[in-house]
C-alpha cells in the first residue's frame, strides 16, 4: 500500500445543498496476513506515516484492516480468509460510510476541492509501499436530514 489521495469538488457552499457529508469507501479487500492501519487526512498534502494525529485538525479518522487469520480459531473452524466467527460464507470486501461533517466544520471547509489522503502503515509505523486493494473506489455523499 502507499499513500493515496482522492480529490472531490464540494462545489460552492455545500451546506446549502446538504445537512451532512459522508465519505464512502467501497470494496476494500483485506490484507492476506498483516495488520494495516489507515489514517485519513483532509487537505494535508504532506501527510505521511509520521504525521501527528493528535491536535491535528486535518486528521479525519482512522480504520484498521486485519486478516481474518488474526482472529483466534478461524483457521481451526475453516473460516478463512475473510470469514468472521459464526459466518458460513466468505465475507465481502470492506465497504463503509464515514460521516465527515464534523471534520469539514473543524477545518472550516465550506466548498471547493477536498483532498482526502489515505496513509496506510503497519503497526510499527512503517509506511506500506503497495496500493490499497480498493476496487470500488471512494465517493463523497451529500445528505439531507
Amino acid at each position: 500500500m502507499k499513500v493515496e489521495t482522492f480529490s472531490f469538488d464540494l462545489g460552492p457552499q455545500w451546506r446549502a445543498r446538504a445537512a451532512e457529508v459522508s465519505l464512502g469507501v467501497n470494496e476494500l479487500y483485506f490484507p492476506s496476513d498483516e495488520t494495516i492501519v489507515v489514517h485519513v487526512f483532509f487537505n494535508q498534502p504532506d501527510a505521511g506515516s509520521s504525521t501527528a494525529i493528535e491536535n491535528n485538525p486535518h486528521f479525519a479518522f482512522r480504520f484498521v484492516l486485519r486478516s481474518r487469520q488474526r482472529f483466534s480459531g478461524n483457521e481451526k473452524r475453516g473460516l478463512l480468509p475473510w470469514t468472521p466467527p459464526g459466518a458460513k460464507n466468505e465475507d465481502p470486501p470492506l465497504s463503509f460510510i464515514e460521516n465527515i461533517t464534523k471534520a469539514l466544520n473543524r477545518l472550516q471547509i465550506e466548498g471547493g476541492i477536498l483532498d482526502v489522503r489515505f496513509v496506510p502503515y503497519d503497526p510499527k509505523n512503517q509506511l506500506l509501499g503497495s496500493k490499497l486493494d480498493l476496487r470500488g473506489g471512494v465517493s463523497l455523499l451529500l445528505g439531507r436530514p
